[in-house]
C-alpha cells in the first residue's frame, strides 16, 4: 500500500502538549494515531489496539520508556521509535539494546519527526518482505525461524530478532562469505540514515552476536574485518 494510509501508531509521552501536537501532525500526514501519557496507560493501549508503530518517550512516570519497550518486545516485534531528551551516549545504547528501532532526540522539528516516523515503518516493511512460511538454515547449530523471527539453536527456539536485527543478518547471509562493508550495511539496513555514525552498525551487530553467537567475543559467524566491515561465515 502506498503511502501512510491505514496504519496505526500508538504515542506515549507523558508532556500532554507534545503529544497532542504530535498526534495532530500524524494526523495531518494520514496516520491514525492513538495517544497515552504513562507508561501503564501505554501498554494497556498497545495490546487493545494492536498498533503499527510504537513511539515511546523514556522517561515517564508509573513505568518508564526502557520497562515499557522491553515489555513489548517481550511478545512481539512492532517497530518502537524512541523520544528522548536525554543525550547521553548510554542512554540511547539501552534503549536500542532492549529492542528500540531507532530514537530521535528532543527538540526536533515536525518535519524530521514524520521523516523518521516514515523511515521505520518503510524498513518494518521491507522485513515482511521476507520469507514467511520458512525455515533459514545457517548449519548444524544455527537456523532461523523466519515466519517468528526467532532464533533457533541446536533444534531448540531461543532469542527473537527485533525487524533492525532481521534487515542485518538477511544482509550478511546473503553475501556470506563476502565482507559487507559499513557503508553498505547502513544503506540496507538504515536506508543511509546512519551515515554519520557507524557505531550504530557496530552496535546492533553486537546485539546480533549477543543472540546467535556460542561465544559473542570469540564469533564463529558475524567476523569482523578491521576497518571495512563484516563477513558472515558457517561453521560447517
Amino acid at each position: 500500500m502506498a503511502g501512510p494510509a491505514g496504519k496505526l501508531i500508538l504515542l506515549l509521552d507523558d508532556d500532554r502538549e507534545l503529544a497532542a501536537m504530535l498526534r495532530l501532525a500524524l494526523v495531518d500526514a494520514g496516520y491514525r494515531a492513538v495517544a497515552a501519557h504513562d507508561g501503564r496507560e501505554g501498554l494497556r493501549q498497545f495490546y487493545d489496539i494492536k498498533p503499527d508503530l510504537v513511539i515511546l518517550d523514556l522517561m515517564m512516570p508509573g513505568m518508564d520508556g526502557w520497562l515499557v519497550c522491553a515489555r513489548i518486545r517481550e511478545l512481539s516485534d512492532t517497530p518502537v521509535l524512541i523520544l528522548t531528551a536525554r543525550t547521553a551516549d548510554d542512554d540511547v545504547t539501552r534503549g536500542l539494546y532492549l529492542g528500540a528501532d531507532d530514537y530521535i532526540t528532543k527538540p526536533f522539528g515536525i518535519p524530521e519527526f514524520l521523516a523518521r516516523v516514515k523511515a521505520v515503518l518503510r524498513r518494518s516493511r521491507e522485513v515482511e518482505r521476507l520469507p514467511t512460511q520458512s525455515l533459514l538454515t545457517i548449519d548444524a547449530r544455527l537456523s532461523i525461524d523466519l515466519a517468528k523471527r526467532r532464533v533457533i539453536i541446536n533444534g531448540r527456539p531461543t532469542q527473537m530478532l527485533s525487524p533492525t536485527e532481521m534487515r542485518l543478518l538477511s544482509v550478511l547471509v546473503a553475501h556470506a562469505g563476502e565482507v559487507v562493508p559499513f557503508e553498505v550495511l547502513l544503506d540496507r539496513v538504515w536506508g543511509g540514515e546512519r551515515a554519520k555514525n557507524a557505531s550504530h552498525v557496530k552496535t546492533y551487530i553486537h546485539y546480533l552476536r549477543n543472540k546467535i553467537e556460542e561465544d559473542p567475543s570469540h564469533p564463529d559467524y558475524v567476523a569482523t574485518e578491521r576497518g571495512i566491515g563484516y563477513r558472515f561465515r558457517t561453521r560447517d
